[in-house]
């Protein structure tokens, strides 16, 4: 779930939340509907990645169990994106 500090950077040596930046900065989506289920999914990616690095920095058990709850809850609004994309190519 969490991992160390040390070790918490993506391929390129992002921090996670960078790479939320960067994928908030990469381009609007063209429809409203999308562009809403793409700004929460980056809103909870965003504030579970926050999470996580406090449950680290802080050892803290209660908030490693909400950064838990908050993945879940960014998996499905990551769903909800891949739903939209799926119904609205052609």
């Amino acid at each position: 779930m969490c991992t160390p500090r040390s070790t918490a950077r993506g391929p390129a040596g992002v921090l996670p939340e960078g790479a939320v930046a960067d994928a908030r900065a990469y381009f609007p989506v063209p429809d409203e509907a999308g562009q809403r289920y793409w700004t929460t999914f980056l809103d909870h990616s965003e504030q579970t990645a926050l999470t996580c690095r406090n449950a680290i920095d802080t050892r803290s058990a209660r908030l490693y169990r909400t950064a838990g709850e908050e993945m879940r809850r960014t998996y499905f609004s990551h769903r909800t994106v891949f739903n939209w994309t799926e119904m609205s190519t052609d």
